[in-house]
């Protein structure tokens, strides 16, 4: 049974905006919560495959792959795929996407990919171009399965 303008009749003024500031307030409190369930980091056991290839040959068979991930929610950044931590592009409720390079005089190193937050499935590339020529040195492409990852002690 809906409450119209009539419930309010008899409330002061100043006791409907105490009200309103109330709910107000509980509406933040919630938001937050929900907000706050989401870690500031996130570590990632993954297992799986990877495959290599380099300027001169074709791709190796994949070979077995076992690393870990951190995704840094609080920085924006995904590390563990060689040297550098890159951007998170883009979070939904079902994907972290990310991309970023990191640029030296001799190598430009970019790395790419998204993790399936419902499955653990990652997909990752990171390559690496000699600035100097232009060439295509390496690219490693990354396919895991990926569980939150346990502390040991």
């Amino acid at each position: 049974m809906g409450r119209g303008i009539e419930h309010w009749a008899g409330v002061p003024p100043m006791l409907r905006a105490c009200s309103r500031v109330i709910a107000a307030i509980a509406m933040a409190a919630v938001l937050s919560t929900a907000r706050a369930a989401e870690p500031e980091t996130l570590t990632l056991a993954c297992q799986g495959l990877e495959t290599w290839q380099g300027l001169f040959f074709s791709a190796d068979p994949p070979n077995p792959s076992s690393m870990s991930i951190i995704v840094n929610f609080a920085a924006g950044t995904v590390s563990g795929f060689g040297p550098i931590s890159v951007k998170i592009d883009r979070v939904s409720e079902q994907l972290v996407s990310f991309v970023g390079h990191n640029n030296s005089d001799e190598i430009t190193w970019t790395v790419s990919g998204s993790i399936d937050r419902v499955t653990g499935d990652v997909e990752a590339t990171s390559t690496m171009l000699n600035n100097k020529t232009g060439n295509l040195m390496g690219e490693t492409r990354y396919s895991l399965k990926c569980t939150p990852a346990q502390r040991k002690f």
